[in-house]
């Protein structure tokens, strides 16, 4: 018999207080970690408003608010250094 084990990737969560965030314009938001992008806000219309997308524009999830979205890049964001993200 025998088995497969799935690797899952370890994804670090950050400092909130690490994360810099940038109202680009209204609705629209930008997280940084020590200069590298994590990703995205975007506020739509509907129950889950806020859409928080990954540095690579993959939506993570709708959310109720903005700090909810906020939360769910900080502690889902995957840092990039040296691999040429921006």
């Amino acid at each position: 018999m025998s088995s497969t084990v799935e690797m899952i990737p370890f994804t670090p969560a950050l400092a909130a207080e690490d994360v810099n965030w940038a109202r680009v314009e209204d609705g629209f938001y930008v997280g940084n970690h020590a200069g590298v992008f994590i990703g995205y806000i975007e506020k739509q219309s509907g129950v889950s408003p806020f859409a928080a997308h990954d540095g690579e524009a993959n939506l993570l999830g709708r959310y109720a608010t903005l700090i909810e979205a906020m939360t769910a890049l900080t502690t889902g964001a995957s840092l990039r250094h040296g691999s040429g993200a921006a």
